[in-house]
């Protein structure tokens, strides 16, 4: 399993933006891509991005996040009626690996 960080931006314009839909597809609305593409102009941070869970071409895990002054947070805003990562357990572990590497470089 890999874990991977691509700003909100450019996976609209990858395969894992269909990905992301297919994953959240059973999921409430507020935790699916096209939320988080409408709230990103809305929330306090900078940077929007997505870590997310691959096992081979299929995402099996997606947390959407933002970096603002005090480092990682939640992508939400005022009418964000929650937030929560979707995907599989291991997805976790993988997502976790992908953002310790990222703060090394």
């Amino acid at each position: 399993m890999q874990g991977s960080l691509v700003g909100l931006s450019a996976v609209r314009h990858q395969s894992g933006w269909k990905q992301w839909l297919k994953l959240t597809s059973d999921a409430p609305p507020f935790l699916g891509p096209e939320f988080f593409a409408l709230a990103a102009p809305l929330s306090d941070g900078t940077e929007p991005f997505v870590a997310s869970a691959w096992d081979g071409d299929t995402m099996v895990g997606a947390l959407p996040l933002v970096r603002d002054q005090h480092g990682l947070r939640a992508l939400r805003c005022d009418y964000t009626p929650g937030f929560d990562y979707c995907g599989t357990p291991e997805g976790v572990d993988a997502i976790w690996h992908a953002q310790i590497g990222r703060a090394h470089v």
